[in-house]
């Protein structure tokens, strides 16, 4: 059965992309990989073979599909496994820490998954918007509510005072 990463990873490795690819080639270099996936705590000899099975052809960077296998293998070793591609066929386990993202985490907003979007459009369009903006007194009735939206509602009100 081939690698397919769950939802789960799929997000965290948008949000690892969304720090680690800046110029958004579709890459994580070595030098960012290292930065990323310290905050995983483990071994850097783990974490080196880990490298190795997400990077097969040595190429010395990872794309999406690369940064998948190193989240899965990496939640796998924190459960006391070693990396093995073996590993990659099975349900991912639940990771005691997640490789960290090397930009501050309160300046970014979580992943916005498919499912999610569609529940933010419903309500978006619950509250009738005008012209593709909310009227900015209406705002605090409806998004202080959504987790995911608390912190785009405060970075826009700081900067879009009447309206969203």
């Amino acid at each position: 059965m081939p690698f397919a990463p769950s939802p789960a990873e799929v997000a965290l490795v948008g949000a690892i992309f969304a720090v680690a690819d800046p110029q958004k080639l579709g890459l994580v270099t070595g030098e960012q990989g290292v930065k990323v996936f310290a905050g995983a705590k483990l071994a850097p000899a783990t974490l080196g073979d880990i490298w190795a099975l997400a990077d097969p052809e040595n190429n010395g960077a990872l794309t999406r599909k690369g940064v998948a296998i190193a989240v899965r293998l990496i939640g796998w070793a924190q459960n006391g496994e070693s990396p093995s591609a073996e590993l990659l066929e099975r349900a991912p386990p639940i990771a005691a820490r997640a490789p960290a993202p090397t930009a501050p985490l309160s300046n970014q907003l979580p992943p916005l998954l498919p499912a999610d979007r569609n529940k933010f459009l419903l309500l978006f369009n619950k509250t009738n918007p005008a012209g593709g903006l909310l009227n900015g007194q209406s705002c605090p009735n409806y998004l202080p509510s959504c987790w995911l939206m608390k912190p785009i509602y405060r970075r826009a009100s700081e900067k879009y005072v009447r309206s969203l």
